[in-house]
Order: C-alpha cells, then structure tokens, then sequence
C-alpha cells in the first residue's frame, strides 16, 4: 500500500465524525483525477464520466461503511465502484445504440431513470418551449417521432434532433443537480451532526 494514500485516507476517516463536507472535500480533491482516468477507460463521452465520477463519490458518501482498510486502500476501492458504474453505463449505452432511434421502447425506462435521479420537472424549464413539448409527447403521452413530426407539422428529421438534444440538455442539468444535491446532502449531515452534539452537550 502506498504510505501517502494510506495517511490521506486515515485523515478523510478522522474528519467524517466532525467534518463530513471537509472529508469529502479532502476525498474529491485527492481521488478525483484517479475516479476520472478510470471512467475515462470506459467511457467516451465527457458527460457520461462527469456523470460516473458524482455517482462515485455520492456512493462512497452514502455508503462509506462499506470500505474495509484491511482489504485495499481508499484509491482502489473507488477505483472498483468507478469501474463498476462505468461498465454499467457504458452497457446501457450500447444498449441503447442497438435499437431503432426514435422508435426505441427503451427510451421510457430512460425517462424514468432520469425522474428518480432528479426533478426532471426542474430541468425541463431549462429547455425551450418546442424542444420541452417534444419530450413530453414522447415520453408522457408516448407518442413516437413520426406522430411527433406530423402533430407539430415539422420534418421528422428536425423532430428527431431536437428530440437528441433535449435529451442531451437534460442530461447536463441533472448532472449539475447531482453536484448541487451533493453539497446539499453534506451540509445536511453536517447540520444534523452539530445539533447532535449540541444535544449532547444540553444534556447534562
């Protein structure tokens, strides 16, 4: 084990009792560039390893119990949950690349997926008027691009992209959320932490 990364890690552990958001700051700054090199092996698009690394450390936050010192340092366990979101989001992918666009029965699950991660209400604002009544005919009332096309009288072509890259947009503003939610859970925990030892210290 590398003495250097066994000495940060010892620290991050120390702080989590008093300091949650500071040990996950000292995490993100010491790890982030390993988190990303990994899901960068797997994963092409930059949104996507944007993505990987936030589930990342929002999986080591939410589950850091689950580390064992005596099995392998901090680096090599969020390499391993690195690794394993990338895989899967890289299969989901290619999933995805193998079915009709437009026309793939799939794209409800993604939608989905998307509602649990974050308010998709909130990231539909981002999108203009046009783009944000396509998505919510495709994935509300579930029509498909060609009834899209001819219900809006536009070129199924240009449904199509627009329909792309609101998807693409929306993406980008829930991963923002991710970031914010993040800090938001930190500075949560970090409150809940205060008042416990406020309510300690009243206490006697």
């Amino acid at each position: 084990m590398d003495k250097a990364d066994v000495r940060v890690q010892n620290k991050i552990f120390r702080l989590f009792p008093q300091d949650p958001q500071e040990a996950m700051q000292l995490a993100v700054e010491q790890y982030t560039g390993l988190v990303w090199r990994t899901a960068r092996g797997y994963l092409e698009n930059p949104e996507d390893v944007k993505e990987c690394v936030n589930d990342t450390f929002m999986e080591f936050y939410l589950h850091r119990e689950n580390f064992d010192p005596e099995r392998g340092t901090l680096a090599a366990y969020l390499t391993a949950v690195a690794r394993n979101r990338a895989v899967s989001l890289y299969r989901k992918n290619k999933a995805h690349e193998t079915q009709p666009l437009g026309e793939m029965d799939d794209d409800m699950d993604e939608a989905a997926g998307l509602e649990r991660r974050m308010d998709l209400e909130k990231a539909m604002e981002t999108l203009k008027p046009q783009d944000r009544e396509i998505i919510r005919m495709k994935y509300y009332v579930g029509m498909t691009i060609q009834e899209i096309a001819d219900s809006l009288k536009l070129p199924y072509e240009t449904v199509k992209k627009r329909h792309q890259r609101s998807l693409g947009r929306l993406r980008l503003a829930l991963i923002a959320a991710l970031v914010l939610v993040l800090g938001m859970l930190l500075a949560a925990c970090a409150y809940c932490s205060d008042m416990t030892i406020f309510n300690l210290t009243t206490a006697f």
